[in-house]
């Protein structure tokens, strides 16, 4: 472990988002087939199909992206996504470097799920160049399935009272002076409780928390903190310490 610091966060969370139905997009040749293929894979009926609608000013990777704001030298951008699901769109990853001449290059890992926003650090620490990186961990469910009269998901359990809130997570990352020093990282059960732990089930879920207390002015110079996310069976953490006084960016504020 060669001293990964985090230099910026930034938030971005949908709290309603919109799903659309197969009526939608019947004069879409290119999202019915899509949709097609979703329902053979998961062997589901394409009525039971809900797409998150395409709002590209309410898309959380983009906006994210947008409030951490571009490096001082070009870098690469690592997407991180929970599951192989295909983005009903424009994929995330060509969508997001669209427009910024900063990106040195592009990476995507897929199927971390729940771990993502703590086992990206291993591959940061033997992947990252000098010039540092920007990491996008997005945690968004682009076609869900529903049984509408049930009240449950297609696969049978019970959906909640609210739809799962797209959420997305920059972080830059280099080495040397930042606001966070990432101490070490691991999976399996986290090292004894620290003063401040910031626990989710989601990827995003730990760093958001974070985010939030930094914002709110309640970790100072020289606090440690864990970030855990819990999973089917699974637990990741990263280990930081706040080094500098000041906070990442959000949306909404």
């Amino acid at each position: 472990m060669t001293g990964l610091v985090v230099e910026a966060i930034a938030v971005a969370v949908l709290e309603r988002p919109a799903y659309l139905s197969i009526a939608d997009f019947v004069a879409d040749p290119d999202m019915m087939a899509l949709a097609r293929a979703v329902a053979e894979r998961n062997e589901l009926p394409l009525d039971r199909l809900r797409f998150l609608a395409d709002e590209p000013d309410r898309d959380v990777a983009s906006v994210a992206l947008d409030e951490l704001g571009p490096p001082v030298d070009k870098q690469p951008v690592l997407l991180v996504r929970g599951g192989p699901d295909p983005d009903p769109f424009v994929t995330t990853l060509a969508r997001m470097v669209a427009g910024r001449p900063w990106v040195d290059e592009e990476l995507g890992l897929t199927h971390l799920d729940e771990l993502g926003g703590t086992a990206v650090l291993e591959f940061l620490d033997w992947f990252m160049p000098d010039s540092g990186a920007t990491v996008l961990i997005v945690d968004q469910c682009p076609v869900i399935a529903v049984e509408e009269a049930s009240g449950r998901d297609g696969w049978g359990q019970a959906l909640p009272s609210q739809l799962p809130a797209p959420a997305a997570v920059a972080l830059r990352v280099g080495r040397g002076a930042g606001l966070i020093r990432v101490v070490s990282w691991g999976a399996g059960a986290p090292p004894p409780a620290m003063a401040y732990r910031f626990t989710g089930q989601g990827p995003c879920d730990p760093w958001i928390d974070l985010h939030t207390a930094l914002a709110g002015g309640w970790l100072a110079a020289g606090d440690e903190a864990l970030l855990h996310a819990t999973g089917a069976g699974r637990e990741g953490w990263a280990l930081i310490e706040v080094t500098s006084a000041g906070v990442g960016h959000g949306w909404p504020e």
